[in-house]
Parts: structure tokens; C-alpha cells; sequence
């Protein structure tokens, strides 16, 4: 798709602050952005250029953007070994998270975690999913065997354990449905 013109006159009538720019890429636009707070004024005018992009398939003006609809969550633990600092340079090593990041260090410090880490499930997809997955089974393991959380099954028991559908309502809502009592006072 070839790049359209707008005049700055047009441009700069409908928007003129940083927030009335925001809120046409957010809302008119459906971009996921970052929030407000965290995001320059030179980013946002770089994914308007085009340099930059949010994300996929919807075309405002030269930006190609993730709509706000296409946008993949991936809930990530707060674990040392998925720190900030481990996300972004593994994020690093993809050319297509370039496009859709500031240029800046000083800005991207100000990204919040959790949309880095969508915007990496959008654009780089399944290999930082699997990435994510393996760091959090890893921590997983180590906790299980340091804090000795693991039975010691017969193989048989726990093949059957497996396959159990079984759920435990001795300490959830479900055990207070079943002693609830309805008690009525006649006066």
C-alpha cells in the first residue's frame, strides 16, 4: 500500500497535543498503544510516519496496526528468570519488535510489562509464548524441589491421578454452598 499525504495544516487542525494524537491512534485508529504517560510524542509521530508501527493488519494512513481486537494477551508471572530486563533481550534478537517499540532506551523503561510482553505474543507469536512457557515451567520445577512440594506415587496411582477429573470442594465456595443454611425467624 503506498504512503497518503496529509497536509500538516489538515493534520495539526484536528490534532495538536500529544493526548488528541494519542486518542486518534487509540480510538480512531485502534492501535494498542502503551499507556499515555509512558509514550513520547516522537513515538507516536514515528507510528504515524510509519517507521513505527502498533501492531498488524488495519491501515490508518501509512501505519500498519495491530488492531486493539487482534491484540494476543499472554498472562507472564512476575518471576526473576522473566524479569523486564530478560523479556526485552530476548524480544531483541526479532526484527519485527523494532518496528513496533521506541527507538529510545530512556522510553522503552517506561513500558509497562504486560504490554510488552502482549505486544511480543502479537508480533513475534508463538517461539515468545513457548519461551514464556518453558522459563515459567522451569521456575516451576525448582520451587516443587527445593520446597519438597512433590509425592512420592506408584506409578500406577499416578497414572490413574492423571486421569482423574476429580475436584476438592472441602475449602472452596462450593463446600459453603453445601453447608449453607436457610434459616427463618417467625415472630
Amino acid at each position: 500500500m503506498e504512503p497518503q499525504f496529509v497536509n500538516v495544516a489538515a493534520f495539526s487542525s484536528k490534532f495538536r497535543t500529544k493526548r488528541e494524537i494519542f486518542t486518534f491512534l487509540a480510538v480512531d485508529g485502534e492501535a494498542y498503544l502503551p499507556p499515555f504517560e509512558t509514550v513520547t510524542v516522537y513515538f507516536l509521530k514515528d507510528i504515524i510516519q510509519g517507521q513505527k508501527k502498533c501492531k498488524y493488519p488495519y491501515f490508518v494512513l501509512t501505519i500498519a496496526v495491530v488492531s486493539t481486537h487482534a491484540v494476543r494477551h499472554l498472562p507472564v508471572p512476575q518471576y526473576p528468570n522473566l524479569s523486564m530486563e530478560k523479556i526485552l533481550d530476548y524480544l531483541a534478537q526479532y526484527e519485527a519488535m523494532h518496528l513496533h517499540m521506541p527507538s529510545e532506551r530512556h522510553e522503552i523503561v517506561k513500558l509497562p510489562r504486560a504490554w510488552v510482553i502482549n505486544v511480543g505474543a502479537s508480533v513475534v507469536g508463538q517461539p515468545f509464548v513457548d519461551w514464556c512457557g518453558e522459563r515459567i515451567k522451569t521456575r516451576n520445577t525448582e520451587m516443587a524441589r527445593d520446597r519438597n512440594l512433590l509425592i512420592k506415587m506408584d506409578p500406577r496411582l499416578a497414572a490413574a491421578f492423571e486421569r482423574s477429573t476429580a475436584v476438592s470442594v472441602a475449602n472452596g465456595s462450593a463446600a459453603h454452598m453445601l453447608k449453607a443454611q436457610v434459616s427463618v425467624v417467625v415472630i
